[in-house]
């Protein structure tokens, strides 16, 4: 008899569970069948992915500007501090030298030379054009003019070797001002007013901050993907920026790297050749098919979506190339024609069979 009870429970308790199951069933059906299901059908976009990288900062040479002169010259004052913000055109400091005073003077005189003849030259062309000058003579006085000229070029040559402008030297100076290239900040000065500069010694270098960019090394199989003109934001100290993918390279290191160029919009004040540079950019993956990411469930590493077929539900695993903050980029072409389920996903993965 109590083999009897036994059997009699165990048959009883299996028919609550069958029942129980059956009713959670029924109770989500009949739950779900009130839900208004929103789907959306993929649609093709432009695959983009977000790149994290540590860059330096880099000075292509047109951004450092060397000031040095053709023979030794003696430093006679300084008008800025080392570090000082500068434009382009502004006092630097004073030298001096015997050497400068005759190119100075050799340019003068070439000047005067060269006003004078151009003014008989302007006769001769007169008499030429009249017909009262022989060949001889014309050739002559366009010899004259061209030697006059050639060595006016010399001697403003000569003055550009130490900085000087012609149009600045109007007389002789005894000391003779050193001006800024370009607009930026002035480095550190090489000796101490009254000491001697050597041939081709650097007095300073004025560093042009607009022409600062920072490096990167991309992978490169990446690198094909970076587009330049493609807007990046960075990182350095603690201050954030931005700038613009200005140039990608060509040539592939050991490594398989690529280098990369970023032009920066406004460099910070701080900034040290070299130095590190957090940087984030894009890299484009090219057109793919994409869908909300509220769509997109894990199981796993494993993604997929629901796709709602009339009153059924399957499940689709999906490979995602990259995200951003409303769609996902799916490889390959299997979602071209379905309705994927971007509200209560989770309660539509439920009704999956």
């Amino acid at each position: 008899m109590n083999k009897s009870i036994i059997l009699l429970t165990a048959l009883a308790m299996g028919l609550v569970q069958c029942t129980s199951e059956h009713v959670a069933t029924e109770e989500l059906a009949k739950e779900s069948s009130n839900i208004e299901w929103k789907t959306a059908v993929p649609v093709m976009a432009e695959a983009h992915q977000n790149v994290e990288a540590i860059g330096k900062w880099d000075m292509p040479e047109g951004g450092m500007h060397t000031i040095a002169f053709a023979s030794a010259v003696q430093v006679v004052d300084y008008s800025v501090a080392p570090g000082s913000a500068v434009r382009k055109g502004q006092v630097l400091a004073y030298v001096a030298h015997p050497e400068l005073v005759q190119i100075q003077k050799s340019y003068l005189d070439a000047k005067a030379e060269f006003e004078a003849n151009s003014a008989q030259f302007q006769q001769y062309q007169d008499l030429h054009s009249a017909g009262r000058l022989s060949v001889n003579e014309w050739r002559q006085a366009q010899r004259a003019h061209q030697l006059s000229e050639n060595t006016l070029s010399a001697a403003e040559n000569a003055l550009q070797l130490y900085g000087l402008d012609a149009s600045d030297v109007q007389r002789i100076q005894a000391r003779v001002p050193v001006k800024s290239p370009a607009t930026g900040h002035v480095q550190n000065f090489a000796t101490s007013v009254g000491a001697f500069l050597a041939p081709e010694q650097a007095l300073t270098t004025v560093v042009e901050e607009s022409k600062a960019r920072v490096q990167l090394q991309v992978v490169a199989a990446q690198a094909i993907w970076v587009k330049t003109g493609e807007e990046a934001t960075l990182d350095y100290a603690g201050k954030a920026f931005t700038g613009t993918v200005q140039e990608v390279g060509h040539s592939v290191d050991l490594n398989g790297m690529v280098p990369l160029w970023i032009a920066v919009d406004e460099a910070p004040s701080n900034w040290l050749d070299g130095a590190p540079v957090h940087v984030e950019y894009a890299i484009h993956l090219g057109t793919h098919w994409s869908v909300p990411v509220s769509a997109v469930l894990f199981a796993g590493d494993q993604a997929f979506v629901i796709v709602k077929e009339g009153d059924q539900f399957s499940q689709h695993n999906i490979t995602i190339l990259s995200r951003d903050e409303q769609y996902a980029y799916i490889q390959g072409d299997a979602l071209s024609d379905q309705k994927v389920v971007v509200e209560h996903a989770n309660r539509a993965a439920a009704m999956v069979e």
